[in-house]
């Protein structure tokens, strides 16, 4: 699951870390982007991630995932809660530090020597990276004020531009979703993203404060056909000030040199 979400979020922050089409919207941007970048090593934020699929089953599938992560320099947390629908739900938490994961998955505690690497691809979202867009891909830029007084920016992307961007994420995307069909993956696919609606709302020291997006995905997958309906939101809490703490019973932890493999994957992968 943790692999979808990062597929979902790499797709959010493609669109959303990109020029405003608009002077006034791109230069917002390009101030927050700037303040994102010098703290990008401490911060603290949530991310929520939210999917209905339809075609897979007589109703629709919901599925969402919650992180609050916190990060500073090489330590990472991550509290994450992931809801499979039909009242199937898993919470737990991650924290790295020195070389070590330490995991609290369904009340089992466990310390296990990972790099950094590898914890960011399981648990967190630190290390992702994606491409901006040029402002000519932009549509329907509006920059206004909220009610809270914030500037915020709407803009979408064009469906055009979005398929042939994250061609290679959309496939990692039916891949997931063809398993829930009971069929392996393979080239035999359809798919495309519709224009990404997108809303950043900046704090007053021109910093991001939120991020949104909703879009929505039409496949063809082996003769099936079904869609998906994504809302994401970031917000960011603090740039510059976050520290991470280890839990503190950390000392009690179970070592283990192969947690994830042996009992995380088979609740989240």
């Amino acid at each position: 699951m943790k692999k979808t979400i990062l597929i979902l979020t790499a797709i959010l922050l493609a669109f959303a870390f990109c020029s405003c089409g608009e002077l006034t919207a791109y230069q917002l941007y390009t101030a927050a982007a700037e303040k994102a970048e010098a703290s990008k090593d401490n911060f603290e934020a949530n991310v929520s991630i939210n999917v209905t699929v339809n075609g897979v089953g007589e109703k629709p599938v919901a599925l969402s995932y919650d992180v609050h992560e916190k990060v500073d320099g090489n330590d990472v947390s991550a509290e994450i809660t992931t809801d499979y629908g039909a009242g199937i739900s898993v919470s737990g938490n991650a924290v790295y530090t020195d070389g070590c994961a330490y995991t609290d998955i369904l009340g089992i505690k466990m310390k296990t020597p990972m790099t950094l690497e590898k914890f960011a691809e399981e648990y967190s979202f630190r290390e992702d990276r994606v491409p901006a867009f040029d402002e000519s891909d932009l549509k329907d830029v509006k920059v206004t004020k909220n009610e809270d007084g914030l500037r915020e920016v709407k803009l979408t992307v064009s469906a055009d531009k979005v398929n042939s961007a994250i061609d290679e994420r959309v496939r990692n995307l039916i891949a997931v979703v063809a398993r829930l069909t009971g069929k392996d993956f393979d080239d035999d696919i359809d798919a495309a993203i519709s224009d990404v609606v997108i809303v950043i709302t900046f704090g007053n020291d021109g910093s991001f404060k939120t991020i949104e997006t909703d879009f929505a995905l039409d496949a063809d997958v082996f003769g099936k056909t079904f869609s998906a309906n994504v809302q994401s939101k970031i917000e960011y809490l603090d740039f510059g000030s976050t520290s991470v703490e280890l839990p503190d019973d950390a000392e009690n932890y179970m070592e283990t040199k192969n947690f994830f493999d042996n009992v995380f994957s088979s609740y989240l992968k």
